[in-house]
């Protein structure tokens, strides 16, 4: 199955969102989540290195990790930011 749904996400700290992130299986190495505010801004700016004020509804952060395990996930690099304000002509 590849898609799996955890209520736990819906956490407004954060917590739970890295729990379950560093929790995800090795074998896993593109992983795609959507959760909640304020936790997903906060997993953002503790583990991407480019500021974000809030990401909003439908926001797209892209962050890539180099490590071997989800386990050790730090500090990585934020590779794209999407907001639906950008896509407006």
């Amino acid at each position: 199955n590849l898609v799996h749904y955890y209520k736990e996400l819906y956490d407004f700290t954060g917590e739970s969102l890295i729990k379950t992130i560093k929790n995800t299986s090795d074998s896993i190495q593109c992983l795609m989540v959507f959760g909640h505010n304020h936790a997903l801004t906060h997993f953002v700016n503790t583990f991407g290195d480019r500021y974000i004020d809030n990401v909003p509804t439908s926001g797209l952060v892209v962050i890539e990790f180099h490590v071997d395990s989800w386990k050790h996930i730090f500090k990585g690099q934020t590779l794209k930011i999407i907001f639906p304000r950008d896509l407006r002509e």
